[in-house]
């Protein structure tokens, strides 16, 4: 019995053993996923502590960034403004340009209509040159041609000479006669063909000169016109500059005299804020922060109550005198303002009297 026991122990004991080694391996397993988890959860802190940072930074710059991007917005408004008029300015001077080269395309179409018609009419000036030197030369053929018929007949009556032993002198001479009279009549034909042709062409060509002479006197009147044109265009291309010119010149007149307005304000409001300075900075009760006076009255209502005491009466009296005297100093142009603070008392009220608390009483 005493070994079933002890075999009962050792059963018992190497139970515990495994079991408690068992439960060390979970514990160690836990531990371990607790320390992951503990890792993690710090990892995870500090990453959202760099978010937070990097947030506030981030807000921070965005602030900032609104701050610059009003600024920037009322820059934009005001150049916009101003670029607006001078756009304005600018389009009435394009207009005008628009105009002065309507008018310059009219001029030089006219001026290409009228070189046209010179140079049609020059070329049927040279062509009746041409045809005049032609038919003179058709003259010239004529009388060369008289030339030979007249040698002709000589050599003619020299060679019937010869043969007038056969003839009579009277036959002879008519002979003679009727053939001269014959190519007389022909040389006389002809010459009065070709005096014809060089009338008829002589005429032609005082047609043409008195034409040339029309037309030239239209290309000098063109010629004189397109010189009125062209100091027309320059005229009208000065005045654009001009214009251009006294519209830029006004901007830049206008942006000289705002920036000197705005200057000047800043300087005279620079040394009006240092004459109130040396004006109320010896007087008693009067604080000086920036840009600000202020005039501190602290106990001007007794307590628990919402009349004036008559110290407090004294001391309105006394800052509306220096208010009257300040405002004597202080110029139209500048815009001032007068801000009351007030605060209740600081001990509560029970709501025995008669405002029930501090609330009612700053009411009263």
């Amino acid at each position: 019995e005493g070994e079933e026991q002890v075999s009962a122990a050792e059963t018992a004991l190497a139970a515990a053993i495994a079991a408690r080694a068992e439960m060390t391996d979970d514990l160690t397993r836990a531990k371990t996923a607790l320390d992951a988890a503990l890792a993690e959860r710090a990892a995870a802190l500090e990453a959202r502590d760099d978010s937070a940072a990097r947030l506030a930074e981030a807000l921070s710059r965005s602030t900032q960034a609104e701050t610059e991007l009003a600024a920037i917005s009322d820059a934009l408004d005001a150049a916009n403004a101003a670029r607006l008029a001078f756009e304005g300015d600018l389009d009435d001077a394009r207009a005008r340009l628009a105009e002065a080269e309507a008018d310059v395309t009219r001029l030089r179409e006219a001026a290409g209509a009228e070189a046209t018609e010179r140079d049609r009419l020059s070329a049927a000036l040279q062509a009746a040159q041409s045809e005049l030197a032609a038919l003179s030369g058709t003259a010239d053929a004529a009388a060369d041609l008289r030339e030979q018929l007249e040698a002709a007949l000589a050599a003619k009556l020299a060679a019937e000479r010869s043969r007038d032993t056969e003839m009579t002198e009277a036959e002879r001479r008519a002979v003679l006669l009727e053939t001269a009279r014959r190519e007389l009549a022909e040389e006389e034909a002809v010459s009065l063909d070709a005096r014809r042709e060089v009338a008829a062409l002589n005429g032609q060509v005082a047609e043409l000169r008195q034409q040339l002479g029309t037309l030239q006197g239209l290309l000098d009147l063109a010629s004189e016109q397109d010189a009125a044109k062209d100091v027309r265009i320059e005229t009208l291309g000065a005045q654009l500059n001009e214009a251009m010119a006294r519209a830029l010149m006004e901007e830049q007149r206008r942006v000289t005299l705002e920036e000197s307005e705005l200057e000047r304000l800043e300087r005279y409001q620079s040394e009006f804020f240092g004459r109130l300075r040396d004006l109320l900075s010896d007087r008693e009760g009067v604080q000086i922060a920036g840009d600000r006076f202020v005039f501190s009255s602290e106990v001007l209502f007794p307590s628990g109550s919402a009349e004036l005491s008559q110290a407090g009466r004294d001391q309105i009296r006394r800052v509306a005198g220096l208010l009257q005297e300040v405002s004597k100093e202080i110029p139209d142009s500048i815009d001032w303002v007068i801000r009351v603070d007030g605060h209740t008392d600081d001990v509560p009220l029970r709501g025995t009297g008669r405002y029930s608390d501090n609330w009612e009483l700053s009411q009263g």
